[in-house]
């Protein structure tokens, strides 16, 4: 079987964990009903080689009936379906699915069963219920037919007792099983039973009998390979032979690779092992083999635009450039697709979406696409300017982009209609998007209060205030010229407002739209670490949190006080404990009195 040996183990790890099918994907699971079990080695076989994962209670229920999905998607299994790379076959087969009742988790494996000539399409409405031996017969043997080369007898005696009743499109893979001993003609009082339902158990011994002939099978073909060759590497395979897969025109070819071979990457030598699906390969050989593989990454970049995909084997997309030139280009299996920054499939992309490809030759190695018409939604973090209009919009990612403003653009604030200008830093935003130019826009503001002691005013090309709110935290907030303000319940200025004034605030995103100030001014009180002491100063400094110090100013009438009894300031020592009662008067804070603890 081509590849088989080599790529087990990552079969394995990529099974499909399918619910309906009660497998579940539990490493180092033991299975708990076998121990006494005639099957016991073929479960325990079929369950290492990861075709089955037994159910999520640890159990095989070897003795139960198997649906005829369950033994699809062993079959598929033991053929290396893969959910990931093998996905995309079930849209080839969707019109079949949507007229049947094959349940969601199935599709996959039995569209790939399909594939390699296990099932035919017209079986897909034919796949509910448990499974007949004669159809398991068929699935197997049709395994050993197309994938391990066992060929079918024109002339057959089939030793049953009951051949009369078996379907005749039956008996010749029957007759196969029989000649690989995977049927025991005695078994059942020499009687095939072919309507008769059938275990997980009997299914688990055919499988891994199956499985172990695959095992020997070396159905890679090796084509005679000419001296100098070239093409696309796809896989490499590595058994008691080294085979490398190559796309030449289209089709997947294979060639023996001699042990000494010579590797290099982009002029630099490497391993076999570095090579990856994509790089350029000039092959040159003797006596058959591959001896030097010079590879090159041979990679370009286009950009342009999203035309159209075609879904086959191989799958085709074409790409217009940004001169409107179309470029039709192969995928590979390990193309990697993604649209607006998540992985994706080709069908999700529309014609006129924006790309960015990375190619080698006419292979298609990497598709970045952007929707040509998207949402997005954030908050306006900055403007540009009203000649040139953008917006810095942080979207729900945590991401900030940089949009322009289409010129015709509509613009929506607060469910009315509005212009860039009325635009504000903190704007909640939803953008209509084409490609990266904003086509609409529709804008709500965040309202919201505060409350707490004005603690600095910063007059400048902005007006800013700072507020220790009510929670202790500081917040700093934009005075505009339309902010009202009033002092004691009456109209006043920003020149007007004090350091100390308790005030409360009402909030458009970040800008204040009215403040009321109360102008008495309350002794406030702090307690932290002493920091350092500046005698000559009567200054104090100290840590009131993790990143603020206050400057403590002493006066003559300052109290300074340990233990109930009057000390000097010369009595404090850095790193103790005090706290201050006093005012701030602008700029400079100055104690009443100074507990030290």
């Amino acid at each position: 079987m081509k590849g088989y040996k080599g790529i087990l183990g990552l079969a394995i790890a990529l099974m499909m964990v399918i619910s309906s099918f009660g497998l579940a994907f539990a490493s180092g699971m033991v299975l708990t009903d076998i121990s006494n079990h005639w099957a016991k080695e073929y479960i325990e076989d079929i369950y290492e080689r990861g075709i089955t994962r037994g159910y999520s209670d640890a159990t095989f229920k070897p003795g139960n009936q198997i649906t005829k999905p369950e033994i699809i998607a062993m079959v598929a299994n033991l053929l290396e379906y893969d959910a990931e790379k093998h996905g995309h076959y079930i849209s080839k087969y969707s019109s079949d699915f949507s007229q049947s009742n094959t349940a969601a988790w199935a599709q996959g494996p039995v569209a790939y069963a399909i594939e390699k000539n296990i099932l035919s399409r017209s079986d897909i409405k034919n796949l509910s219920g448990n499974a007949r031996r004669h159809e398991v017969a068929v699935y197997i043997g049709r395994v050993l037919e197309h994938h391990a080369g066992e060929s079918l007898n024109s002339y057959y005696v089939l030793p049953y007792r009951d051949e009369m009743s078996i379907p005749q499109g039956a008996k010749v893979y029957i007759d196969l099983l029989l000649r690989k001993n995977i049927l025991n003609p005695e078994s059942n009082d020499s009687r095939f039973l072919p309507v008769n339902l059938i275990t997980r158990g009997e299914v688990a011994k055919m499988i891994s009998e199956a499985a172990a002939i695959l095992d020997k099978t070396e159905d890679v073909i090796v084509i005679t390979i000419p001296k100098e060759h070239d093409g696309i590497f796809l896989k490499l395979m590595k058994g008691n032979r080294t085979i490398i897969s190559v796309l030449e025109e289209g089709k997947e070819v294979f060639y023996d690779v001699a042990k000494d071979v010579k590797v290099s990457l982009d002029r630099k030598r490497v391993s076999l092992e570095d090579l990856t699906e994509g790089h350029f390969l000039k092959l040159e050989s003797t006596n058959n083999e591959v001896v030097v593989i010079d590879a090159t990454t041979n990679e370009e970049t286009l950009k342009g635009q999203f035309s159209s995909y075609i879904e086959a084997n191989p799958s085709i997309v074409t790409l217009r450039d940004e001169d409107r030139r179309s470029h039709v280009l192969t995928l590979l299996d390990s193309t990697l697709v993604t649209l607006d920054g998540e992985k994706a499939s080709l069908r999700d992309f529309r014609n006129g979406d924006e790309v960015k490809a990375v190619l080698s030759g006419d292979y298609l190695l990497i598709l970045e696409g952007t929707r040509k018409d998207r949402e997005v939604e954030g908050i306006i973090t900055a403007k540009g300017p009203n000649h040139r209009p953008t917006l810095d919009v942080k979207t729900e990612d945590g991401e900030t982009k940089t949009f322009s403003l289409g010129r015709d653009a509509t613009i929506r604030r607060n469910r009315s209609r509005s212009s860039f200008e009325d635009l504000r830093l903190g704007d909640d935003v939803v953008l209509q998007m084409e490609y990266d130019e904003i086509t609409s826009l529709t804008a709500s503001s965040v309202r919201g209060s505060s409350e707490g002691i004005l603690r600095q005013i910063v007059i400048g090309d902005e007006i800013k205030i700072t507020i220790r709110d009510r929670d202790g935290d500081l917040e700093e907030y934009i005075i505009t010229n339309n902010t009202i303000i009033r002092i004691d319940g009456s109209r006043a200025d920003v020149y007007d407002l004090r350091l100390n004034y308790d005030v409360d605030v009402d909030l458009e995103n970040n800008e204040v739209t009215r403040l009321n100030a109360e102008s008495f001014v309350a002794n406030d009180t702090y307690t932290g670490r002493v920091a350092s002491v500046h005698r000559s100063a009567d200054v104090l400094e100290m840590e009131i949190s993790d990143d603020e110090i206050l400057s403590v100013n002493l006066t003559g009438d300052t109290i300074i006080l340990r233990d109930g009894a009057d000390i000097r300031l010369r009595d404090i020592k850095e790193r103790d404990r005090v706290t201050v009662i006093g005012q701030q008067e602008r700029s400079i804070f100055i104690a009443d009195t100074i507990i030290v603890h």
